[in-house]
């Protein structure tokens, strides 16, 4: 890889790591003003238009095989509809505090529910990150205080975003039957 791609690469990877963490903020803020539901319309309809404007730019089938239709529907009902949905109506009532730690616990609900209905085997340092995972995260949430443990509890919100991440996860483990057979870009 050359250095202009080198370059090009870290700046997106940067941008796109800047743009998903304040989106929870920005969302906060919007869910004063507009319901979830319309945020999330107007969000997919830009994030859309995109996508399939770069589609016809590359040269990319618009309509996707009929065998991936059904799934494409579930990813969007789950990925789409029901994720952002219940995150964004979790901060209309949580915090993007608790919004952020939840959805960190992401990649460790995937990996669980990949052994679940995928099948994926994993190896005892995954399951020891998991369980890392999830204590850092009571950890950081506790202030490292076995009363705060003890007298823990979840407003609906929080409840919300968790709920969000099984949606989200449920989106990507379909997603990557869905990918065997359309791009990335088409998907």
């Amino acid at each position: 890889m050359d250095e202009a791609t080198k370059r090009k690469t870290y700046f997106l990877l940067a941008a796109t790591t800047i743009i998903w963490g304040i989106q929870p903020l920005c969302i906060k803020w919007l869910v004063t003003t507009w319901s979830p539901v319309t945020i999330t319309a107007m969000r997919y309809y830009l994030i859309g238009t995109t996508l399939l404007a770069l589609s016809v730019y590359r040269g990319e089938r618009l309509l996707p095989p009929r065998s991936c239709l059904l799934g494409l529907f579930f990813m969007g009902v789950t990925g789409i509809g029901l994720n952002n949905v219940m995150q964004f109506t979790g901060l209309a009532i949580s915090t993007v505090t608790n919004c952020t730690l939840i959805a960190a616990a992401s990649p460790a609900i995937t990996a669980f529910m990949a052994v679940i209905f995928v099948r994926e085997r994993l190896s005892l340092l995954a399951w020891g990150g998991i369980v890392l995972s999830f204590l850092g995260a009571l950890l950081v949430i506790s202030h490292g205080s076995l009363n705060v443990i003890q007298t823990m509890s979840f407003n609906a919100g929080d409840i919300l975003f968790l709920l969000a991440q099984v949606a989200w996860t449920t989106y990507s483990l379909i997603a990557l039957k869905i990918m065997r057979r359309m791009s990335a870009l088409q998907t």
